[in-house]
């Protein structure tokens, strides 16, 4: 789906970037990280993005491929 993804929950949309460690996502970035238990989780920088973000079940989240840019 490439390195940039959309990410729609909610009413929002936001641009998220693929990370390869929570410790690659960048300040104020939305990241995506695969997780030990080899699920995507979505990260923030040195915060929660459960709680920045109001991703608390049941909520939907969608991933789509970034339009270009």
């Amino acid at each position: 789906m490439g390195e940039v993804l959309t990410l729609r929950y909610g009413d929002q949309v936001r641009t998220a970037v693929r990370v390869t460690s929570y410790a690659g996502v960048g300040p104020g970035k939305v990241g995506l990280v695969v997780d030990s238990y080899g699920l995507v989780a979505v990260c923030l920088d040195r915060q929660s993005a459960a709680d920045e973000l109001g991703l608390h079940p049941p909520l939907e989240i969608s991933l789509e491929p970034a339009p270009d840019r």
